[in-house]
């Protein structure tokens, strides 16, 4: 693999791998059938090898996808780690968020919103910004 490898790929290889087929790993990633097939073709392009070939109605695991199977998820799980990938914890979010809309939604709907996020943190601050749709779009 080249340095400049996706590193998206990496995961859709590994949802591949634990799937063993491209319609439920695109499910799962939220992706078109089409666009993991092409990621399919581009891993098999890096690793020189077929990766998962098909055996009647399903396919399999080559012995190279099995090697790669079993070091991706630790693999994985370092990078994640690395690259700070904590879990969003909303009682320890110390932000503003700001909020823009009609005068409608602001009236009727934030007092709500705005309720429920209170509850969630005590640290968490809101601004609500009346606007027009210019305010909207920025």
């Amino acid at each position: 693999m080249n340095n400049k490898t996706n590193l998206n790929l990496l995961y859709t290889l590994q949802v591949l791998l634990s799937e063993q087929h491209v319609s439920r790993t695109a499910s799962r990633l939220n992706l078109t059938q089409s666009a993991v097939s092409r990621q399919l073709s581009q891993l098999r392009e890096i690793y020189q090898d077929p990766l998962l070939v098909r055996d009647g109605s399903h396919y399999v695991l080559t012995p190279r996808a099995v090697e790669l199977s079993e070091e991706l998820e630790q693999l994985l799980d370092n990078i994640h780690r690395v690259l700070g990938g904590q879990d969003f914890d909303p009682k320890l979010y110390d932000q503003t968020l700001t909020f823009s809309s009609s005068d409608y939604v602001a009236q009727y709907i934030f007092p709500e919103l705005v309720s429920q996020f209170s509850a969630l943190s005590r640290y968490l601050h809101s601004l609500i910004a009346y606007g027009n749709l210019s305010c909207l779009t920025r």
